[in-house]
């Protein structure tokens, strides 16, 4: 796991979920796995917020469906993703590539924004697919018995790895800043992503105010 970012939390991270960092509330708020999200079930998770005074951000957003639903309840909205995204998200967006550490100052400056209330996480499961076990497709990047890379990539595989490591680092820290800070957030992949694997994320699913939702 390449070095973690400059910014706040300490070191470790988990799984195929959501997370509700507020304690004593039943707010705990997930993506719809279908192309359209469930405005009705996000607007029966979200507390009673004044729009001016909430900000919600999506991180590696792609089309940014879910923060066009949240707009549509009033709420102010931004998606973070690399400029070569190419799914056309639906809400303004800055780039800002989090497989590059000297790219995340621009995603933290937002993260500490006064009026953050909920931080939606959907990092690239390309290289923890399980669909790699499959014969004919691509070879695996990762196991079980080694999550954070194989011994003996390419180098073009490990530069993957890498990137894709740095995005999971980064990602554990913000969750560690939400849980500090009583900011509701969730990441988001598959039930039986290898990304679920690493040491860094099975510590964080002994955090007491950390739920994990199969869906």
């Amino acid at each position: 796991m390449p070095d973690k970012p400059c910014q706040p939390s300490s070191s470790t991270l988990p799984a195929t979920l959501s997370f509700s960092s507020t304690p004593n509330s039943d707010a705990t708020i997930t993506k719809n796995s279908a192309a359209e999200c469930n405005t009705q079930l996000i607007q029966d998770a979200t507390p009673k917020l004044d729009a001016q005074d909430a900000l919600i951000l999506e991180t590696c957003c792609g089309s940014a469906r879910l923060l066009e639903a949240f707009r549509t309840l009033g709420l102010n909205v931004l998606g973070i993703d690399h400029a070569y995204n190419r799914h056309g998200p639906k809400v303004v967006t800055v780039n800002s590539d989090l497989s590059d550490t000297s790219q995340h100052p621009l995603a933290w400056a937002w993260l500490q924004h006064s009026k953050l209330r909920f931080v939606a996480m959907e990092p690239p499961c390309g290289t923890s697919s399980r669909a790699r076990e499959k014969p004919g497709g691509p070879r695996p990047l990762r196991s079980d018995a080694y999550p954070q890379g194989i011994p003996h990539l390419s180098e073009s595989e490990q530069r993957r790895v890498d990137k894709a490591n740095t995005i999971y680092a980064f990602m554990l820290d913000v969750s560690y800043f939400c849980l500090e800070r009583g900011i509701k957030f969730f990441i988001e992949n598959p039930l039986r992503s290898l990304m679920w694997s690493l040491p860094i994320y099975k510590e964080l699913f002994n955090h007491d105010e950390v739920v994990d939702i199969f869906y």
